[in-house]
């Protein structure tokens, strides 16, 4: 049994593409530092994992966990069918998408635009959506306000918030 696999590429070939199998099981962490280039997670079940980047994008597709933590400091964000009690993705300059995600989700970007997808009805989450500079919009329909729209739900949580963007 494995506890544990570092990897180091700090020398040679500068975009190496690394990729990790696990066995079908949930694994009690997993934590990925990147500093030029993308990552990606896919299928994986655990308790927590943390993702980070400072220049590339994060994905994460098809993954179960208790807590999920993506940032990056220039690059897009996409989590796909994704289960966690709290999911929290940032960045400052990128895009985030989300589909289908349950639980407690946060994104943050200070320039860019996010993007929420489900198919659970509205009324399934808990909403709080914020922009300085930007359209919060609900499908076609662009909402007018402050600048911000709560609207009570649950049992899930959805929170985003962006400085400059959609």
């Amino acid at each position: 049994s494995i506890d544990h696999v570092e990897v180091n590429l700090s020398g040679g070939d500068l975009s190496p593409d690394v990729i990790i199998f696990c066995a079908d099981q949930k694994l009690d962490s997993i934590q990925i530092e990147d500093k030029y280039g993308d990552v990606s997670i896919d299928g994986v079940e655990a308790g927590t994992i943390t993702a980070g980047t400072e220049s590339g994008d994060i994905e994460v597709v098809g993954t179960t966990c208790d807590k999920l933590n993506a940032a990056a400091n220039t690059g897009d964000l996409n989590a796909g069918h994704v289960t966690c009690s709290e999911m929290t993705m940032k960045t400052n300059t990128g895009d985030i998408d989300i589909q289908d995600a349950v639980g407690n989700v946060s994104a943050e970007v200070t320039t860019g635009d996010i993007e929420f997808e489900t198919d659970l009805p509205k009324n399934q989450y808990e909403i709080s959506v914020s922009t300085n500079t930007g359209t919060i919009s609900s499908g076609e329909e662009e909402i007018e306000s402050e600048n911000s729209v709560s609207l009570p739900g649950g049992p899930n949580k959805l929170t985003l918030k962006t400085t400059t963007g959609d």
